[in-house]
């Protein structure tokens, strides 16, 4: 599974408060600088209004008269009277115009702007002009004498000031947004070590408690969520470690039961396998003395007798194997085995089984296979009980054990694989297969007998000897398995140094 970066909680909580602070500082400046400027307009707006009406008053009755001396002192000592106004003009409705500026006055006729045809109503709007280089505040007043619409009143009021706050108010902005930055920023690292520290102790408390230090405890000081997280943690915690040691109880109790059964088990079968050996002795004995006399009933009886007595002693065996697995006593003796003397000593001894069932029997096993250091009686019984299983469930049919080398990863391997035509497996039997006391199902316990211990003892043969064992089966034609063994394994304690040893007769 590929994990996405994703930033700490201290990062999250920095970034989410500067994003909260800038948007806070942009909704206010947006908010306040419409209205700040439309409050230095108005201010703008009521000192024209004044001087308009000023002008007005000394406008009136000298135009009608054309006696403009009056007209231009008072507009040049408005313009001169400290820069508020760079520019008046006074223009009638013909388009003569009085202009006064800085400069002195002048007369010209002027039209567009400065005759509007909206109707006589005063207004004003920041604008250039072609009398001025500079934006102004242009307020433009109707000029009436006796209900007589005379003209209009321009006064062209300078932005110095109205620039200069805005300026201002701008700066204000920036270092009060600097200022709510940085102190966002150091309040959120604060708040956010804060809400982090107590995460990341309790992080290295899990830590602790993983690799099973169960004295790690969490902070509980504080009464908030962390404080309540750390309390159910170390609730958790103790309701864990109390369920573990009750596991190692149940677990101690488990393994001494087993321990205590594999004992048993191997103790009984001792016991039971000795008077079975002297049955068997016997019955060998008294056979022999039956076929000397020609007295063939009691031979029958005999060969029944000496028969289920081996059996018997098989399934004895098998039970004592497991045991000793199960208790961890099995061992084995690594030595140089001729592959083809072991192949041919075992296809001896499982040929009259395999035959039983009138089944063929075919050997694959080249001479020139060589040597392997592997446990001969092991290795023996693993292909004879896997023989005597495709024996068993296979009757007029073919049973096949074939032997070669191979190469893989791990080195090389000597490869045995038993296949046989016999009724085969199915997969929900293959998945119980290899449990101990288990066969396929129980009608097969009642047709063919058997513990159920011979694929779990083969399976764990393999394991000992650093191998495997797999199969392959389709119900109704028959099965394959394959057990592959090192030819050269590695040396591991315990196991006896490899010699050559000759195959069993």
């Amino acid at each position: 599974m590929t994990l996405r970066f994703t930033p700490s909680i201290l990062v999250r909580t920095i970034a989410v408060s500067w994003a909260v602070a800038i948007l806070g500082i942009v909704t206010f400046a947006m908010s306040v600088e419409p209205q700040h400027r439309r409050a230095l307009l108005n201010a703008v707006d009521s000192k024209a209004q004044i001087m308009g009406r000023s002008i007005r008053d000394v406008a009136s009755s000298a135009l009608v008269v054309e006696d403009y001396g009056a007209v231009v002192e008072h507009c040049m000592n408005i313009v001169e009277g400290g820069g508020d106004v760079p520019f008046i003009v006074i223009t009638r409705n013909d388009g003569f115009s009085l202009v006064q500026t800085a400069k002195g006055w002048t007369t010209s006729q002027l039209d567009g702007e400065w005759r509007p045809s909206t109707g006589r109503i005063a207004s004003g709007a920041i604008r250039q002009t072609s009398v001025w280089p500079d934006e102004v505040y242009l307020r433009s007043e109707p000029l009436d004498y006796s209900g007589i619409e005379w003209g209009w009143i321009h006064m062209g009021m300078s932005l110095r000031d109205y620039d200069a706050e805005r300026l201002a108010l701008r700066n204000r902005t920036y270092v009060i947004a600097g200022l709510a930055i940085l102190v966002g920023l150091c309040a959120s690292i604060v708040m956010g070590r804060r809400l982090t520290t107590p995460i990341v102790r309790l992080t290295e408390v899990s830590r602790r408690v993983t690799v099973g230090d169960w004295t790690a405890k969490a902070n509980e000081e504080s009464s908030d969520e962390i404080g309540q997280l750390g309390h159910a943690f170390n609730d958790m915690t103790t309701t864990l470690q109390g369920t573990l040691d009750e596991l190692t109880r149940a677990r101690d109790a488990a393994e001494a039961a087993s321990r205590a059964k594999s004992e048993f088990l191997a103790n009984m079968s001792h016991e039971l396998r000795t008077p079975l050996n002297a049955i068997i002795g016997y019955s060998e004995l008294l056979r022999e003395e039956a076929e000397d006399r020609g007295d063939t009933s009691s031979q029958t009886d005999l060969s029944r007798i000496e028969s289920a007595s081996r059996h018997l002693l098989g399934l004895i065996d098998e039970v004592l194997d497991f045991s000793k697995i199960e208790a961890g006593r099995m061992t084995v003796a690594m030595v140089d085995v001729e592959v083809p003397a072991l192949v041919d000593d075992v296809a001896k001894t499982a040929r009259g089984l395999v035959e039983k069932n009138l089944n063929s029997f075919d050997i694959d096993c080249a001479p020139s296979l060589g040597t392997m250091v592997t446990d001969p009686v092991k290795t023996r019984q693993v292909l004879l009980n896997l023989l005597g299983n495709a024996a068993k469930f296979t009757r007029n049919g073919h049973v096949r054990l074939a032997v070669r080398r191979v190469s893989a990863a791990g080195g090389d391997y000597v490869e045995f694989v038993v296949s046989d035509t016999g009724i085969g497996i199915t997969p929900e039997q293959q998945a119980r297969l290899f449990t101990p006391f288990t066969q396929a199902d129980s009608s097969t316990t009642r047709r063919f007998g058997g513990t159920g211990l011979g694929l779990v003892i083969t399976k764990r043969f393999c394991d000992l000897m650093d191998g495997s064992l797999d199969l392959e089966s389709v119900p109704g034609a028959g099965s394959r398995f394959t057990v592959r063994l090192p030819a050269r394994p590695a040396a591991r304690a315990g196991d006896v140094a490899p010699s050559s040893v000759p195959p069993a007769a």
